[in-house]
């Protein structure tokens, strides 16, 4: 794909601007951690930088009073994974195979009105969509009540 480059420094770059922005923007405490085995990756910077946003934007939107996400990034012989956990209220399983799809969200909103969250469902799809575009991969792991962890997988 001609649009794709390799950045020395994309995930870095990628990483503080999403950092800055959710800390300026969050009303409640956060804290973010990063850990980067790797701070390149075969990507559109723009877009990675976006989807990156999105999975700590709905970090934020469904995290319990304090918010806490670790960023972080490995590799092995094929491809970089980037990785973003939190301590939030995490995903049902009987939800994961939805969550990507758009216009879905989790219906843990739905339960507590108290706990409204904004958006439209269409975050982790365009996640998803960017991923696909550069020939990676979107999965999920979580914990209901506990933590949730999206990974990326790019390949090199």
């Amino acid at each position: 794909i001609v649009w794709m480059k390799m950045y020395s420094s994309l995930i870095r770059k990628c990483e503080r601007n999403v950092v800055d922005k959710y800390k300026a923007k969050s009303a409640k405490p956060i804290h973010i951690t990063t850990r980067f085995g790797v701070t390149s990756a075969l990507a559109d910077e723009e877009y990675l930088k976006e989807a990156i946003s999105n999975m700590v934007d709905n970090a934020t939107k469904y995290s319990k009073e304090e918010i806490n996400i670790q960023i972080s990034t490995l590799e092995d012989d094929r491809n970089v994974y980037i990785k973003v956990y939190d301590e939030g209220i995490g995903i049902a399983r009987s939800e994961m195979k939805t969550i990507f799809n758009r216009f879905e969200r989790a219906a843990e909103h739905e339960r507590d009105a108290r706990k409204t969250r904004g958006g439209f469902g269409i975050g982790l799809n365009y996640v998803l969509q960017v991923i696909n575009a550069h020939g990676g991969k979107v999965s999920v792991k979580s914990e209901k009540g506990k933590w949730s962890e999206f990974t990326i997988s790019l390949p090199k």
